[in-house]
């Protein structure tokens, strides 16, 4: 290991940093992960959150650039319009709207998820389903309080004569390529169960192990003491093979009756990632620096070199080089309940937990045809109760085509936070009934 001292890592962190920034424009464009196609007993995607639906009655592929992608991004409080303003004075111009802090939580959370395959290849029998993937994954995750933000858009003016803590800050950046081998067995008609295994290779990470601060402002000559306890890991490799980690997903689908009642659960993403190429790690402790920041003025980027500035002047931290670390993947929960009354279609509700929070999902299946099925889904979750999607799959000789996208309604309404849009393509190499013909 290697010692040193230096300066906040603002540098290093500005990656991070812009993206969550980034995150702010986004959240009326993307956010949750394939629900409406959760139900469909033809689309192997549909395993992605529950292993036991791995019912593979047949050979497919995925290849790269026609596999599936997902990408999603969620904020818990607010949405662009909440946060960025056109200058009333200046059309071409944009401000950023500090009315934003009424949408606000005590705590909130903003956050991006990517889930890329490279490859994929599934086969299975009537008993046995087996599944190889190759893929990329990341995410960025931000928490912080309204009190940080207030400080950030107002500065120290919100926090006269009192003592402010600031304990629930967390940055997290995560990015790593997978290597997965899923299997499910059809243990009887009514019960079945799977898992799956995958090795992780990290690719970069930002990791605050601790950031906790408080802070006083004199009323009087307008300065703030400041108190503070930071910890950040970070790891930007060049060797992915030396950043090793594990992870597992399982889960079970049961079948109460012939009616169509249907009972699946989950756990996925249970794992960590052993961070040992090219590791920095920065600590230290600030007791009663004077600090003075006035906030952001505008959207310009030397707003925010600001808030670079004046953390850089506060924050000495001691610079530990190449001592390995580990980091967690965030787990998700899924419960799901469904029933077919019949062979026309099928109705469903999921409830999964994630990033800590909580979301429900309505969604309704319809085979049109022989090759075409439909669906229609509705999210909700905090305060937002109309989060409509459509999702769709088509079935060829050969081919198959599937698609959903969530929160339709994002792509003409900036109110909204979050949106999610899955499509992919597979290659069938079996025409046996569990990869072509009409969905159950």
């Amino acid at each position: 290991m290697k010692y040193s001292k230096n300066r906040f890592p603002f540098k290093g962190l500005k990656i991070s940093f812009g993206i969550l920034i980034l995150l702010f424009f986004c959240t009326s464009s993307f956010s949750q992960t394939g629900y409406a196609l959760y139900f469909s007993s033809t689309i192997p995607q549909s395993a992605t959150l529950n292993p036991a639906k791995l019912q593979n009655k047949g050979k497919y592929m995925s290849l790269p650039i026609l596999s599936s992608v997902s990408f999603r991004v969620f904020s818990s409080g607010f949405s662009y319009n909440d946060f960025i303003s056109k200058d009333p004075t200046q059309n071409d111009s944009l401000y950023i709207n500090k009315a934003v802090l009424r949408q606000m939580g005590a705590n909130n959370t903003i956050f991006a998820e990517f889930q890329k395959p490279l490859f994929e290849y599934g086969w299975g029998s009537e008993i046995h389903s087996f599944q190889v993937s190759l893929g990329f994954n990341g995410y960025t995750m931000g928490n912080f309080s309204k009190n940080l933000a207030t400080l950030l858009l107002e500065g120290n003016q919100s926090f006269l004569n009192k003592t402010v803590n600031f304990d629930r800050e967390k940055i997290e950046v995560n990015a790593y390529g997978t290597l997965s081998l899923g299997y499910s067995r059809q243990f009887s008609k009514s019960f079945s169960a799977g898992a799956r295994i995958k090795t992780l290779f990290g690719l970069t990470n930002v990791h605050t192990k601790a950031m906790e601060f408080s802070m006083m402002t004199d009323d009087e000559i307008y300065t703030t003491n400041i108190f503070s306890k930071i910890e950040i890991q970070t790891a930007n490799t060049g060797n992915m093979l030396r950043n090793k980690g594990l992870a597992i997903d399982a889960g079970f689908v049961y079948q109460f009756s012939k009616r169509g009642l249907e009972l699946s659960a989950s756990v996925t993403d249970l794992g960590f990632i052993r961070w040992k190429d090219n590791v920095s790690s920065y600590s230290g402790n600030s007791k009663g620096k004077v600090f003075e920041f006035k906030g952001i003025t505008g959207l310009a980027a030397q707003s925010f070199e600001e808030i670079g500035d004046s953390l850089t002047n506060q924050f000495e931290l001691k610079t530990i080089k190449d001592k390995p670390y580990t980091s967690y993947l965030p787990v998700k929960y899924l419960v799901a309940l469904s029933y077919s009354p019949h062979q026309k279609g099928k109705a469903g509700f999921i409830y999964q937990y994630n990033y800590g929070y909580s979301f429900s999902t309505i969604v309704y299946s319809l085979p049109m045809n022989d090759w075409l099925s439909l669906s229609a889904s509705n999210t909700m979750y905090i305060s937002r109760f109309v989060n409509l999607g459509v999702g769709f799959e088509a079935n060829f000789k050969k081919v198959q085509y599937f698609g959903a996208v969530e929160n339709v309604h994002s792509f003409w309404l900036h109110k909204t936070q979050s949106l999610n849009i899955m499509l992919g393509v597979n290659f069938k190499l079996s025409s046996k009934k569990k990869l072509s013909g009409k969905p159950n």
